[in-house]
């Protein structure tokens, strides 16, 4: 788990992947990130299962997956809006073009 990591430029493309608790949720919070110009598109995956660790419990519950494309210019900004947007706390995950080899 990591935050701060530096890619190379402003434009350099990025995908993220995040999780909601419902697919409204997601679906609002894609309209937002396109409504706003901090992605240029996006795909939903409406139900996965998670599964996670908390009091010493094991569960699993229904998520949403959102997968937005962006840039690292927006990545902050697309960061702190699905931190304050959703219920629960998001899984977010950049992954940048450049770690693919040419």
């Amino acid at each position: 788990i990591g935050r701060g990591t530096v890619v190379e430029s402003p434009d350099t493309p990025l995908g993220i992947i995040t999780t909601t608790r419902t697919l409204d949720e997601a679906s609002a919070l894609g309209k937002q990130m396109i409504d706003e110009k901090l992605a240029t598109g996006g795909t939903i995956t409406p139900t996965i299962q998670s599964f996670y660790r908390k009091d010493d419990k094991a569960y699993t519950a229904p998520e949403a997956m959102l997968m937005l494309k962006t840039t690292n210019e927006h990545l902050k900004d697309i960061v702190a809006k699905t931190e304050t947007s959703t219920t629960s706390v998001p899984e977010i995950i950049a992954i940048s073009r450049s770690i693919i080899p040419s």
